[in-house]
């Protein structure tokens, strides 16, 4: 997957080794329950159980594959761009970025910055005692919460500096999702399968991003729906991550 998306899950499975470490040592002796030998795992439940929570794994493809085709639509164009006058000869429909307006390009280069900055800052500074404190669902649950907020200004407000910083708060989100959610799958999984249940989260990030960027293909999909594409895996999980 891209470099981007593939250094954060990176940085999050290096912050979260120490603890799956211990809950896979603690979950091998015998009252860990479900590792006791002997006892039939119940797989088909935790197929469903771990398939649902993968939902966050497709949350963060979205997030990452939606941005280069968003930017390229008209009507993100049209909403956040706006000519210079100082400098007349820029057009905000030039294909080369070097004759767009410099407000521009800098919105540009901010808004793509900031949502990696804030998983950056969701995954290794706020996840960490949430996901130790709360618990992993807990956590999941939360992140996905701070997502929904985010993704919603990005839909409605055409202020640079309220999308903006509303990209850094979803970013925050996706980033406790990351951490929480690799633990989880660990946690849940028999030891048969954790491998491959485990390597589900990468290759539906992945399917997200392959997502993302197929809808911005199409004419019809505009800069909000695209922008939007988050919210729906992340409400689902705000919904059902408890039952």
């Amino acid at each position: 997957f891209g470099s981007r998306s593939g250094f954060l899950f990176f940085v999050a499975l290096i912050c979260s080794r120490t603890r799956l470490h211990s809950a896979t040592m603690v979950a091998s002796m015998p009252s860990g329950g479900a590792a006791v030998k002997g006892e039939t795992p119940k797989t088909c439940f935790l197929y469903l159980v771990v398939a649902f929570a993968t939902v966050g794994a497709i949350l963060f493809g979205l997030d990452q594959g939606n941005w280069a085709g968003a930017i390229e639509k008209p009507d993100f164009i049209d909403a956040f761009c706006h000519e210079d006058p100082a400098q007349p000869e820029k057009d905000c429909h030039a294909e080369e970025a070097s004759h767009k307006p410099l407000t521009y390009t800098t919105f540009l280069s901010w808004g793509s910055s900031l949502v990696q900055f804030g998983a950056f800052f969701g995954a290794v500074i706020l996840a960490p005692p949430i996901t130790g404190r709360l618990g992993r669902r807990e956590a999941m649950f939360i992140g996905c919460f701070i997502t929904i907020l985010g993704v919603v200004p990005m839909c409605l407000f055409i202020q640079q500096q309220l999308f903006e910083s509303a990209r850094f708060i979803a970013g925050i989100g996706v980033g406790i999702v990351t951490y929480a959610l690799p633990m989880f799958i660990a946690e849940v999984s028999p030891a048969q399968i954790r491998g491959m249940l485990g390597s589900a989260f990468q290759l539906l990030m992945v399917f997200g991003m392959i997502i993302a960027a197929l809808l911005n293909t199409q004419a019809w999909f505009n800069y909000r729906l695209s922008f939007s594409l988050p919210g729906y895996p992340a409400l689902i999980m705000c919904l059902g991550i408890f039952c």
